[in-house]
């Protein structure tokens, strides 16, 4: 797919009109900013009902995956509809984890578990969490101390990964691995499928900044049958990459969600509230901010359309592609989030206020997959142009 053709991917089919409308009136009868504090408030911090609603209510648990296992056939564009609307109602149902990262690293494999655990995911039985981040690891992908050696007919699994978001919750682990050859390492990446009730398991729960589920996790020679590998060899390192790649995409239209529900939000309250018996909103100078911060709503909208066009194509063009959107979206994001809280004052970091939560899973989501430096440099390694970038 050349540049061109991924732009003109911005206009909707009426179907992924519905899907976006139908998302957003659940969303707003049943995932409101009460409900949502009670869900993050609950034990689990997540919403069994919901996630049920997703896949039985709007089947949109198998959004992109093919109608040959009971998923709608569709692709990085759906994706981006869907996060969307879920940024701006901040759901914490783990929907990038399981069916856009683990989905597509399950769809690209040729173990006989793949299939299976598809199916789980369209019938809203499978829940993934992506276990890759390593302390001293900076985001990389290739850094891993974490190993996978074969053990007879299975493998042997150990190391440990820290902040595994959507971790307890999630029925099974995505693990990055390398794989050891002649018992050392250095070997190729792979990816497996872990239980997360796997008895060799061993978890370490926390709580993201933004109101998830996180843990640390570790494995102790953890056995796992020979279907557990979902990619290694050759194809190992594109497969997770290519994987990543897509749930950057997809978190570059959560922030696209986020920074409208922040401008709308702030606007609402401007328009309520006044000073000197004026309404804030007639002041001059934060109408100039506002629309400031419409400009870079509107900047990130375009470039999270053009990143989702990019996600099929192979090679350095995706990556330049995914990671300079990415680096512009999360610096826009921030300059929205800081100025939204500015105004509100100090309500704006209040539990009351919809404004503090969403200023929380800005500050999480501006270095989800990499931060502004990082995908910078990523840029710049694979060969592109960063004089239009934002500095972080």
């Amino acid at each position: 797919m050349t540049t061109n053709e991924a732009v003109l991917q911005y206009h909707l089919s009426e179907e992924q009109t519905q899907i976006r409308d139908v998302i957003t009136a659940f969303l707003s009868d049943h995932y409101d900013h009460e409900s949502r504090t009670k869900i993050v408030a609950s034990s689990d911090r997540w919403s069994s009902e919901i996630w049920r609603a997703f896949a039985e209510d709007l089947g949109i648990l198998g959004l992109g995956l093919p109608e040959a296992i009971g998923g709608l056939g569709g692709g990085a564009l759906d994706h981006l509809l869907v996060m969307d609307v879920m940024g701006a109602a901040l759901v914490v149902e783990p929907y990038l984890e399981t069916c856009v990262l683990a989905a597509d690293v399950l769809a690209k494999s040729t173990s006989p578990a793949a299939t299976p655990l598809l199916e789980g995911i369209v019938a809203g039985h499978v829940r993934f969490a992506f276990a890759a981040q390593e302390k001293g690891a900076r985001y990389s992908l290739s850094n891993l101390a974490t190993q996978a050696r074969r053990d007879d007919d299975g493998w042997s699994l150990s190391g440990a990964k820290a902040v595994v978001v959507g971790l307890p919750g999630a029925t099974h682990l995505l693990v990055t691995a390398r794989i050891a050859s002649d018992g050392e390492g250095g070997g190729a990446l792979g990816a497996f499928v872990v239980a997360a009730d796997h008895p060799q398991l061993k978890i370490l729960p926390g709580l993201a900044i933004d109101g998830r589920t996180a843990a640390n996790v570790s494995f102790g020679d953890l056995r796992l049958p020979g279907e557990a590998c979902l990619a290694d060899g050759s194809t190992g390192a594109s497969v997770i990459a290519g994987a990543v790649d897509k749930a950057t995409a997809a978190v570059c239209a959560e922030a696209v969600g986020i920074m409208r529900r922040l401008i709308s939000d702030t606007l609402g309250y401007l328009e309520q509230r006044k000073q000197f018996g004026v309404f804030l909103a007639d002041f001059q100078v934060l109408q100039h901010r506002l629309a400031d911060m419409q400009t870079d709503y509107e900047h990130a909208q375009a470039l999270a359309y053009f990143a989702a066009g990019m996600v099929d194509v192979e090679g350095r063009e995706r990556e330049i592609a995914i990671s300079a959107a990415k680096a512009e979206i999360a610096t826009a994001l921030r300059r929205v989030a800081q100025e939204a809280v500015q105004m509100h004052g100090a309500m704006g970091m209040t539990d009351e206020l919809a404004i503090g939560h969403l200023f929380k899973r800005a500050t999480a989501l501006e270095n989800q997959f990499g931060s502004v430096d990082f995908h910078m440099e990523r840029v710049m390694r694979a060969g592109g142009d960063t004089s239009g970038l934002a500095s972080n």
